[in-house]
């Protein structure tokens, strides 16, 4: 439901016009009329507040993954393999061999967000509905590098084109 905060909004402006109301009408209420009127709009003009919010994060979150390859790149070098699986779309390991420190390199994937240490990454061709978001702390045995997100010229609403070469962002296009 799109516009599921009028009703909220409505309300708490009716109880305002009702203030306004007795005020304008050169009749004054008591202190409590006035305050219960004021306390009965603020609950539902938060309310507004909080479906609005909520339905511009969603509106956010809908377009952040579907464009999940345009976000910054991570590539993730480890001693030991981490375990990230190898049937995530779009997710590239590859074995240095035993003489590497950091022998198991990750690329394709895109950071999501960096909370305390963590970095919260996804595979560029991720499904929001399907695919895994995989949790990555750096440390000794883990190092973490971030590169620029892929710089592409919109030709589209769905199709991009960098250095010639055009593509589809997943999910955009049929």
């Amino acid at each position: 439901m799109p516009y599921r905060w009028v009703g909220p909004l409505f309300v708490g402006f009716g109880l305002l016009l009702g203030l306004v109301g007795q005020t304008g009408s050169g009749r004054h209420g008591n202190a409590w009329e006035t305050a219960s009127l004021v306390l009965a709009a603020g609950p539902f003009l938060l309310w507004t507040v909080t479906l609005v919010s909520g339905q511009l994060g969603e509106r956010h979150a809908r377009h952040d993954a579907r464009a999940v390859i345009l976000r910054t790149g991570l590539v993730v070098h480890s001693a030991r393999s981490l375990g990230l699986s190898s049937w995530a779309p779009g997710l590239r390991h590859r074995d240095l061999g035993a003489g590497t420190h950091l022998r198991h390199r990750y690329e394709g994937l895109r950071l999501i967000v960096e909370r305390g240490g963590r970095y919260y990454a996804v595979p560029t061709e991720w499904r929001a509905r399907t695919d895994s978001v995989f949790v990555l702390r750096e440390s000794a045995g883990v190092r973490i590098e971030l590169t620029p997100g892929v710089i592409w010229v919109r030709l589209t609403s769905s199709r991009y084109c960098r250095d010639g070469i055009e593509a589809c962002v997943p999910g955009w296009c049929g």
